[in-house]
């Protein structure tokens, strides 16, 4: 099974190999057509397509409206391909998803470490 991951548009385009990666992402409907529309996290713009699955949903989401995300990153189209889309009503769910972000990179980061000190090593 795929890993999913909680990134910022930036991050995908930054972090992510080649091929398709599913990832999670939050954002502002940018624009919209009626197969796809753009979304705007505030690290950068990505397009987003309609899947069999999503397209009902694409129609009643509009520009300007907060969503979340889940699908198929492609580095090469430099689009998301959906398996879930939905309109984000919590006032505090911007700020939440920015908090979440935060965590992942903290941890992230925490889980690099060694777990205990080399031989020899003064203790701080």
């Amino acid at each position: 099974m795929a890993i999913t991951r909680k990134l910022s548009i930036a991050r995908c385009r930054e972090m992510l190999p080649e091929g398709s990666r599913n990832v999670w992402i939050q954002g502002i409907v940018a624009s919209q057509k009626s197969d796809y529309i753009h979304v705007d996290d505030g690290s950068g713009v990505v397009r987003v397509k309609a899947s069999q699955l999503t397209k009902a949903s694409f129609s009643t989401i509009g520009t300007g409206e907060l969503v979340t995300l889940w699908g198929k990153y492609k580095k090469s189209k430099d689009e998301i391909t959906t398996y879930s889309i939905s309109r984000l009503n919590d006032p505090n769910a911007e700020s939440m998803w920015l908090l979440e972000l935060v965590d992942v990179k903290i941890h992230r980061e925490y889980s690099k470490m060694p777990t205990s000190s080399p031989p020899n090593s003064p203790l701080l």
